[in-house]
Order: C-alpha cells, then structure tokens, then sequence
C-alpha cells in the first residue's frame, strides 16, 4: 500500500483459507489473462441469448445474462436519455457518461469525468470497479465490438489508480478526440484522499464537546456482540487506558481516546492505517464508539457506525467473557493481516 507520500509499504499477502472474514471476497485467484478470457465468453455468451431470446447458450456455463446485464436500478442523479444503471453485480454506463460508480475515486473528487466526450455515437460499456488490502482492479466492457479492458493492480494507492488507466484505455481504444486529462485527475484525487484524514482529525475536534464526565474506564471492559454473535469487539484496561480489538486479537489493538461522556474516538493516521494493513475508511463517523446504558445504569450496549449503507449503525450487546469461553464462533485468521473495512 502507498503511505501518504506515495513511498511503498510491503504488506503481506492477505490469508485465504476457511474460516477467515474475506473468504468469499478472495477464494479465487486470478489474472489479467484469464479475466480477459472470461470477460470475452461472457459477452459471446450474453450476445448469444439476447439475439435468440434464450436463457442459456450451448456449451456456455453462464447462464440468464439478458437478465444479468439488464438495468434494474436507474443511477442518473436527474432523468436523462443516456442510461446509467446498476445491472446484477456490473454498471452499465451509455458514454458519454461518466464511469467509476462502485470504484472509490468518486469519495476524492466532486463529480466524476464524462467519458467519451467526442464520441460521434453513443456507446454502451458494462464495468465495475474493485478494491481489497493490496489489490485495486477495474473492468471495462463494451458489447459492440466485444472488447474487454481489464486493469490489476498488486498494491493500493492514495486513489483508485487501476480505475483511471481502466478508463485512460477505454478512451483510447474508442480513438475518442476529446478525452480526459488522467494525469491530472489521478494527481488531484491522490492529494484530495491524503487530506482528507486531517480533514476528519479536524471534524472530530470540531464537534467534540469539550470536558464532559467520564465514567471509570473499566465501565467499559467486556465483549460486545452484533446480533448474530458473529463478530464482536473486545474492550480492556492497560495501566491509564482504555482498549478495544476486534475478535478477541489482541495483536491488533486499538487505543480509544475519550471523545465526549460515553463516546470514544480511535482516529487513525493514513500512514498508521497502511502499516496496520487496514483498509483505508475515509468516513469520520467510522472511528467513533458510542456507549450507551441499561436501565441499571450500567454501559450495556456500543453502536458503531462501520457501513454508509446503514447510517444508524450497528449495535453491539455486551456480554462477559470472551468469545471462547461462550463457546460463540471466532473467525480464523487470529495475529494476521488486519482486514476491516475491505470492499469489492
């Protein structure tokens, strides 16, 4: 992974094996070559079943893709003649139109770049955009000429720059005369992901409010449950401090500061999240844990807000003892590299 200087960080690869949270992200390897493979068996296959109105083409293991490929959810932020829509697990985009919706570049810069400006006749292209510790990768496919770009990347950078060259690439294939300055794009994204962590130091201060009660650290010791019981924070006290690590992995562990009455911060550098081998989270709300009480009194509950998709966050009951001594699941994969917050 790029430290915020651009300068390399070696990671270890990340562990794949049964039992470990990103087991179904990463249980199959691949590469530029067998994708590019797949991409074109995909499109005879999808161009097979749509001329012939049909389900399923002969010797072709993929199966219903006019349903697949077909847009199911509109993703124009105003009614438009261009289609752009979220189909079954790809994005179709009709150019020009701007591209990298599930890629991460749209989280640095105000409004993603048309793509195939100069374009004398619109083009449909079918891509997705991915993103693990390590890895960025994007795809970009377009039916018409049965043409598939495909960019991997064996490290993470300030930006999504495996979705920039997927693009770069799409334009010039297309001999579009008007296209994007990409240099410039990647360097404003690069600079714009980098300040943004001491944008969300700055946000945590601002709204912080300042000398409030804290109740005795050890308040908060014990182990907090989702509700299915399968991932759980474990919280303890070192000397003066309070600390919290997720799955009872102590080798990955986190200093909470108190934030205000029974909220606690764990704010990262993005240099400290690199060397952690931590998915770079760039959401302020992300690094907050909001305790709350029973009718008692007594801190029963923490919400944590991990996922955008669920603003409320999540809540996790407190139980006593550890994962292993209640005999609830523990995913393997305890002292290897860290992986919260990865996506795909």
């Amino acid at each position: 992974m790029a430290l915020s200087d651009g300068t390399p960080f070696h990671l270890p690869r990340p562990s794949v094996e049964d039992g470990v949270i990103m087991e179904g992200a990463v249980g199959i390897q691949s590469s530029v070559g067998d994708l590019i493979k797949y991409s074109q068996k995909v499109m005879e296959a999808a161009n097979d079943q749509s001329i012939k109105n049909a389900t399923s083409t002969r010797g072709s293991p993929f199966k219903q893709l006019p349903t697949l490929w077909q847009g199911h959810i509109d993703l124009s932020p105003t009614p438009s003649e261009l289609e752009r829509s979220y189909a079954l697990g790809w994005i179709r985009t009709m150019l020009p139109g701007p591209l990298g919706t599930v890629g991460l570049n749209p989280m640095y810069i105000d409004a993603m770049p048309l793509v195939g400006k100069g374009l004398k006749e619109p083009k449909l292209v079918v891509h997705h955009q991915g993103s693990l510790i390590d890895f960025l990768s994007s795809i970009h496919l377009i039916p018409s000429s049965r043409t598939a770009i495909v960019v991997m990347t064996n490290s993470m950078s300030n930006n999504d720059a495996a979705d920039w060259l997927g693009q770069l690439v799409l334009e010039t294939v297309l001999d579009n005369p008007d296209q994007n300055d990409y240099v410039k794009l990647a360097r404003n994204s690069a600079e714009a992901s980098k300040n943004l962590w001491p944008q969300m130091a700055e946000e945590l201060e601002r709204c912080r409010i300042p000398d409030t009660p804290v109740r005795n650290l050890s308040d908060y010791i014990g182990s907090y449950y989702n509700t299915v019981k399968d991932w759980h924070m474990e919280l303890w006290v070192d000397g003066n401090e309070l600390f919290m690590c997720h799955q009872d992995d102590r080798s990955q562990s986190y200093q909470l500061k108190h934030y205000n009455y029974d909220t606690f911060s764990w704010l990262l550098t993005r240099d400290e999240t690199v060397r952690r081998g931590l998915f770079p989270m760039t959401m302020t709300e992300y690094y907050i844990l909001a305790f709350g009480q029973g009718e008692d009194g007594q801190i029963d509950h923490v919400v944590w807000k991990h996922d955008p998709s669920v603003p409320e966050g999540e809540t996790f009951k407190r139980l006593s003892g550890s994962a292993s001594e209640k005999g609830l699941p523990l995913l393997a994969g305890k002292g290897k590299q860290n992986m919260l917050g990865a996506k795909g």
